[in-house]
C-alpha cells in the first residue's frame, strides 16, 4: 500500500505495485457515503458499476443516536450509564 491522504472531506488510499510493460489492465474507483458504496471497475473494453446499498446501516445509526440522546437528557447516574452501555453495545461501538 502506498500512502493515506486525509482531508476534511476525503480519505485517499493509494496503492503501489510493479506494473508489467504496457498499460494497466484494469482500474478501480470507489466512492462511499452515508447511503451507499459505489464501485467502478474500469477495463479497456468496458466499465462495470456496482452499488452497495447501506441505507439500513444509516437508519440503525440514526435510531440509536436518537435513543442515546434521549437517555442523556432524561436520565442520570447509574441508570444513565447502564442504558448508554446497553445501547452502545447494540450499535457495535
Amino acid at each position: 500500500m502506498g500512502e493515506l491522504i486525509l482531508n476534511e472531506k476525503f480519505l485517499t488510499v493509494t496503492f503501489r505495485y510493479k506494473e508489467e510493460e504496457g498499460e494497466p489492465v484494469e482500474k478501480i474507483a470507489l466512492d462511499s457515503n452515508e447511503r451507499s458504496i459505489d464501485l467502478a471497475i474500469i477495463k479497456p473494453d468496458r466499465v462495470k458499476f456496482i452499488k452497495l446499498d447501506i441505507s439500513e446501516a444509516k437508519h440503525i445509526r440514526d435510531r440509536y443516536f436518537k435513543k442515546r440522546r434521549a437517555i442523556q437528557i432524561k436520565t442520570s447516574g447509574k441508570t444513565k450509564a447502564r442504558l448508554l452501555a446497553k445501547y452502545s453495545g447494540r450499535r457495535g461501538e
